[in-house]
This record gives structure tokens, sequence and C-alpha cells, in this order.
């Protein structure tokens, strides 16, 4: 879903000025914007898979330890995270048609909603990078073997990079000329999506 909605936006003229893309094809701008929509869509879905499944993996490997405890609460904080981006990603503009065809009523702040979607994406990854790093300490395997575990996890936490990086290019975003002006954005959330 990631790589068609990207697709769609260069098709719909990302990296090209919205001025020269509405005056190639009006329409393109409002499938543009509707292309953010749905990108909105697949990127909370898609995270929200990726992360509970990493959740579910951290219960079958430490499920019968006191960790269980912080599993359910860290389930409960990707849920929560999960309905407070998907809600406002369908609720952009309402009607949600007034978000492409130009007429703006009744729209969020989207500025403040990608910042805030943003940080609630380092605050979990960066809790499934850290998370099981005292548990696998404790495992009954080889230093070797804690090592590697380690590591895995450390390199899974470079999505929370990536998502930090993407919160510097959000928080500067000027949002008058979205076709131009979110280009780097959408390869980093792109990237942290895919990662």
């Amino acid at each position: 879903g990631g790589y068609i909605t990207t697709m769609l936006y260069l098709r719909f003229g990302l990296g090209r000025h919205a001025v020269v893309v509405a005056q190639e094809d009006p329409q393109n701008l409002s499938r543009f914007l509707q292309t953010i929509v749905a990108n909105e869509i697949v990127y909370t879905t898609g995270l929200a898979c990726a992360r509970l499944s990493i959740v579910f993996l951290y219960y079958r490997i430490f499920g019968s330890s006191n960790m269980r405890y912080f599993l359910h609460g860290f389930t409960a904080l990707v849920l929560a995270w999960t309905i407070g981006t998907f809600v406002p990603s369908i609720r952009t503009c309402w009607p949600i048609s007034s978000f492409w065809d130009g007429t703006n009523q009744n729209c969020i702040d989207l500025h403040g909603f990608y910042v805030g979607v943003a940080i609630g994406s380092i605050v979990t990854d960066f809790g499934l990078m850290v998370l099981p790093m005292p548990y696998i300490w404790n495992l009954k395997v080889a230093m070797f073997q804690k090592v590697l575990l380690a590591l895995t996890m450390i390199f899974g936490g470079f999505a929370c990079f990536v998502t930090i990086f993407r919160l510097a290019i959000v928080v500067s975003l000027d949002l008058s000329d979205l076709t131009w002006n979110t280009v780097d954005q959408i390869i980093w959330t792109t990237l942290e999506l895919f990662w």
C-alpha cells in the first residue's frame, strides 16, 4: 500500500510546484490530496501491524516472565496510538471531500497532526527497542547469543531514528505548496513504514 501511494504521489505531481501541476491537469491536485488521505490510512495500519507483530513476538519469547504486564500496557499504547492516528486520518476534514475539493470546511491542523503522529511513533519505536533489553540479558543462553539478540533489537530501532529525522522535517514543513514541499517527508515516511 505504501509503495502504491508513493507511486500515486509521483503520478499526481509530487516534486513539482502545485501551480504547475494545476496548469497541466487541475484534477491532479485533488487526486494528490486524496492520496494523502489514503497514505495516512496505509501508514497507520502498516505501522500498527508491524508494532503489534513485534509485541506478539515479545510475548512468545518473554511471555512467562513479568514482562507480560509491560507487554499488555504496550499493546494498549500501540492500539491507542493507532486509533488516535487513524480517526483523524479519515476525518482530516469534515466532510472528508472538503480536504480535496478546496472548501476546507472543518479541517484539523494538518501540521500539528503530523507532528503529533511523529512524536507518538518515536515513543512507541523507542519503547519497542528498549523494552526487551533487561530481559535479553537474563535469558539463559550464551553471551554471544545475548549480544546478537540485543544488536538485532538495536538494529530494529533504526526506525526510531528515521522517525526522529522525519519529525525534524515535519516541524519545518511548509504546507503552502504540498506537491513541492512534502517530498522529503514522503520519502522518510515511506522509509519508516518499510524499515
